[in-house]
């Protein structure tokens, strides 16, 4: 039952992490939204903490996927200083 789980939260935290990766990608102000931005920082959270208690070929792919959204709004995070400091 817990490796069940284990499972099921790992795929379902990829999934939300590949829609933020298209959601970034092709329409940005859907993640800069309060609901996208809660979305975006609770699947960073759910990714670091099911990387600590997976294991196999799941604990890699879910270290790339997150890693991947921490960059994702690293950049983002970037773009928008650069942006709001031009006059």
């Amino acid at each position: 039952m817990k490796r069940f789980l284990l499972r099921t939260f790992t795929f379902i935290t990829i999934l939300i992490h590949l829609v933020i990766f298209y959601f970034w990608i092709f329409d940005w102000t859907k993640l800069v939204t309060n609901v996208g931005l809660s979305v975006w920082g609770g699947s960073i959270l759910l990714g670091a903490m099911l990387y600590y208690i997976g294991r196999g070929k799941s604990k890699r792919f879910i270290l790339l996927t997150t890693l991947m959204t921490i960059f994702l709004a690293t950049m983002a995070l970037f773009i928008e200083m650069i942006t709001t400091s031009m006059p």
